[in-house]
């Protein structure tokens, strides 16, 4: 238990303080939203980033469900829109290609990089990268493949996620192109890395 206690910490690691938006009961009406708040925002992820003096690194974070397509293959996956920042902050890298980048972000561009399960998923063992994926009714040009990695227990969010079944997106991508209810939060996360001192 001990054991599998440290590799959490190391997944998430050890600098890192994670901010969750709190759900609302009907995103629809937005019942359950009160002081007229609208949730976590980008906002919110910006003025952590400037306020807080050990702050090194912010990373928000857009995410929900989808069927991702490649030919006549399909795979249920979470996707995640995020900033560059994500791999580095969550230790998790790319084993082939490479994540996203600042120019993906700013280009709102159509780039995504596959957990290890989905790219097995819609390739077998055919390299993926440069590929062409279907998310909706977009196609996202496969930049990377991530590593292969545990599952991530978050006790404090009160879920077990398979980061081997995410598809990561820019961030300006997953806020521009995927719509949410209109109550819903911007984010639905935000990784904060604090300084060394």
């Amino acid at each position: 238990a001990r054991r599998e206690a440290l590799q959490q910490i190391q997944l998430m690691g050890i600098r890192n303080v994670l901010v969750y938006d709190v759900p609302i009961e009907n995103e629809e009406e937005g019942e359950g939203r009160g002081n007229r708040s609208r949730g976590l925002t980008l906002a919110d992820a910006r003025a952590i980033a400037t306020v807080h003096p050990l702050v090194d690194a912010v990373v928000p974070q857009a995410q929900f469900s989808s069927e991702v397509h490649f030919g006549r293959e399909t795979a249920e996956a979470t996707i995640v829109g995020t900033t560059p920042d994500y791999a580095d902050v969550l230790h998790y890298q790319p084993r082939q290609g490479r994540f996203l980048s600042f120019a993906d972000m700013t280009g709102v561009r159509r780039v995504c990089a596959l957990g290890a399960g989905i790219k097995r998923e819609l390739f077998y063992y055919r390299d993926a990268v440069g590929e062409q994926v279907r998310i909706g009714h977009d196609g996202y040009t496969v930049v990377g493949v991530m590593e292969r990695r545990a599952t991530l227990c978050d006790e404090s969010a009160q879920e077990v996620r398979d980061t081997n079944r995410d598809v990561y997106i820019p961030l300006s991508s997953s806020l521009q192109r995927f719509t949410r209810e209109t109550f819903a939060s911007e984010l639905d996360r935000v990784t904060v890395q604090l300084t060394d001192e």
